[in-house]
């Protein structure tokens, strides 16, 4: 969220609202799209949690 100005802290206390604006706006902007379920899940296949 650089991108918007944001430090660390103000991006953690957004609300649901001003986290999904700001997503929309990204989108509208050409950011890549968000992971899929199964991208994820591959991800975690490959690197999975060692400490489980």
């Amino acid at each position: 969220m650089r991108e918007f100005g944001l430090s660390p802290s103000e991006f953690w206390r957004l609300g649901v609202a001003e986290w999904r604006w700001l997503a929309v706006d990204a989108a509208a902007r050409g950011a890549p799209a968000p992971m899929s379920a199964k991208e994820l899940e591959d991800l975690m296949r490959c690197y999975p949690d060692r400490n489980q």
